[in-house]
């Protein structure tokens, strides 16, 4: 077998996740916490209010698995999304989420969704925190938010067509 070189003497790996500048690409600009607001009554934020926006979640994720029935292979895979979708939910449920649980949210390899991790600790969706000896995951105050408005937006975008008013529907 041929030896495997990379530029820098690096191993294989190593140079599929080196830094994106080292690849000659533009780091990532992490999410900016949103601007300060009025606060909003407890609940508001969600679409449904916490527990329903979860089951809400927790469906989306039935769903995304339920696609794997229509196509052999990693056609629908998508890791980052899987991991996302798992993190905003159990946040909404109040239940921390450990690396290990985080690993198994997806598809894929343990040591493929750390990389996952990382890369979205690094770009700021997700922050890491330790609970004794445990370390934690869950989503920045800025990615919850944008994954609220996400949901309630789609939830929104639904209901027309769910509740039978079609001409509302875009």
């Amino acid at each position: 077998m041929p030896a495997r070189w990379t530029p820098g003497g690096r191993g294989l790996v190593e140079a599929q996740v080196r830094p994106r500048a080292d690849r000659g690409m533009t780091p990532a600009q992490p999410f900016a916490e949103p601007p300060p607001a009025a606060p909003d009554p407890p609940g508001a934020q969600e679409p449904f209010g916490p527990a329903a926006t979860a089951a809400v979640i927790r469906e989306i994720i039935r769903q995304r698995e339920a696609r794997s029935s229509v196509a052999p292979g990693d056609y629908f895979s998508d890791p980052a999304w899987d991991i996302l979708l798992d993190f905003t939910a159990a946040r909404l449920e109040e239940r921390a989420v450990t690396l290990e649980r985080a690993c198994r949210a997806t598809t894929i390899s343990e040591a493929a969704a750390l990389r996952w991790i990382k890369a979205m600790v690094r770009d700021g969706v997700v922050t890491r925190h330790f609970d004794g000896d445990q370390p934690q995951v869950r989503t920045s105050d800025a990615a919850h938010a944008r994954m609220l408005d996400y949901v309630g937006s789609a939830a929104a975008g639904l209901r027309p067509h769910l509740c039978g008013d079609p001409a509302k529907a875009h």
